[in-house]
């Protein structure tokens, strides 16, 4: 444990002070047991919100093992692209080296769909503190457009078959699924040699089979009624034909998927670059995003949300966009909502004093009102509000004449410069 520790120590000195203060300043919300547990970080472009999560990560692993706590750390960031989701997790595994092989784990998913089967060749090191998966947007939340790769389609249909209604019609599924797979017989030959079905999320996924699908979600098949058990059964007895199979297998994966974000357990969820996919946080509306991602951050208790952007609104807004509260408002009141988790009292306090900044702001349009005479109170009270859910860091503070277009410098008036 020490040894972990002074690694995790290393991590934490090679922050730099700002990135520290931003570190410390998360820790102090995630350790306030009233607080939401969500943060967002938007500090300026490149000044290392990526390093700032590692610290985050660094802090909340050396707070476990100091509690002498031990279950090892899970990790799930979130981002908007396969290659990002690569790079950047090797990069938050705070671990470098030989001390990585020895505390980090595999990622043992790459999308929902995949928590549905269990690896039985990972074998957990005692010495395991850590393991980071990563997810996307476009291959985990967004399903609506695409039934599947052929890993997922084959776990479906594993799936499927284990409901004793479809036993009969096991062939029947493979067709259906397989749609032209080339490895699918490897898969069949294989799969029971290294993988076993998640009980858990088998459970969820029969029950939602059973599920009356709506009028909308009838007509995308092609069906007039019945469930996804129904319609399945139906098809594989022939009394019913498909002029769009793939129609049925993008819904039985965003169900799969569902389930299985109901049941994605991390200590620590991370979206970066989160204003690509904002869908996702709005938990009150009823698409697919929305209804996945509240599957996801409803996880109550100990697990905390970081969301990283340097630009998670414009930067400038019209004066008639002011006016009409037509500027970042409705974006800004949705992600306030959810990092406070819908803390009434709190939405309340800000949209009260952002009014009064408002007005006050406005009324600099007549000439006799002298700047001088404002009172800074509401734009303090503001600022104080919004510090307990977001962290932002901007060049200009940490970085002296960052903005200079020409670099000046003071030499001594010697013969060099006589000629």
């Amino acid at each position: 444990m020490f040894k972990a520790i002074a690694h995790l120590n290393v991590t934490l000195e090679s922050l730099k002070d700002f990135q520290k203060a931003t570190v410390d300043s998360v820790m102090r919300s995630f350790n306030d047991s009233k607080h939401s547990n969500r943060i967002l970080v938007a500090d300026e472009v490149g000044l290392g919100k990526t390093i700032v999560a590692k610290g985050i990560i660094a802090e909340l692993l050396k707070n476990k093992l100091l509690s002498e706590n031990t279950k090892f750390l899970k990790v799930t960031y979130i981002c908007s692209n396969l290659t990002l989701a690569e790079e950047n997790k090797k990069k938050l595994a705070v671990f470098q080296g030989d001390s990585h092989k020895k505390y980090v784990a595999e990622p043992t998913f790459g999308r929902l769909v995949e928590l549905a089967v269990i690896d039985k060749r990972v074998k957990r090191k005692n010495t395991t503190l850590l393991e980071v998966n990563s997810l996307t947007p476009a291959t985990s939340f967004n399903l609506t457009s695409g039934h599947g790769n052929k890993w997922e389609r084959f776990i479906i249909y594993r799936m499927l078959i284990q409901y004793k209604v479809f036993v009969p019609h096991s062939k029947k599924l493979s067709e259906l699924f397989r749609d032209g797979v080339m490895e699918w017989d490897w898969y069949e030959n294989t799969f029971d040699n290294y993988y076993e079905i998640n009980k858990t999320i088998l459970s969820d996924y029969k029950a939602m089979l059973d599920m009356p699908l709506s009028p909308e979600q009838l007509e995308k098949i092609g069906v007039e009624r019945g469930s996804l058990r129904t319609i399945l059964e139906e098809y594989c007895l022939g009394l019913v034909e498909l002029s769009k199979p793939i129609r049925l297998r993008t819904l039985t994966r965003s169900t799969l998927a569902r389930c299985c974000a109901k049941n994605l357990q991390a200590d620590l969820f991370i979206l970066d670059e989160f204003q690509r996919f904002q869908s996702l946080l709005n938990t009150d509306q009823d698409n697919e995003e929305s209804l996945i991602a509240r599957e996801v951050f409803k996880k109550s208790g100990e697990t905390k949300i970081l969301l990283l952007s340097a630009t998670p609104f414009k930067a400038l807004s019209r004066l008639d966009e002011d006016e009409q509260n037509e500027a970042h408002l409705d974006e800004l009141r949705k992600l306030l909502q959810f990092l406070s988790d819908n803390n009434i009292v709190f939405i309340e306090s800000y949209e009260k004093e952002r009014e009064k900044l408002l007005r006050q702001i406005l009324s600099l349009r007549d000439k006799s009102i002298n700047l001088s005479d404002f009172s800074s109170e509401h734009k303090e009270m503001v600022e104080q509000l919004l510090h307990s859910y977001i962290c932002r860091t901007e060049r200009s503070q940490v970085s002296a004449g960052f903005d200079a277009v020409f670099a000046s410098s003071m030499f001594e008036c010697n013969n060099t410069f006589s000629h």
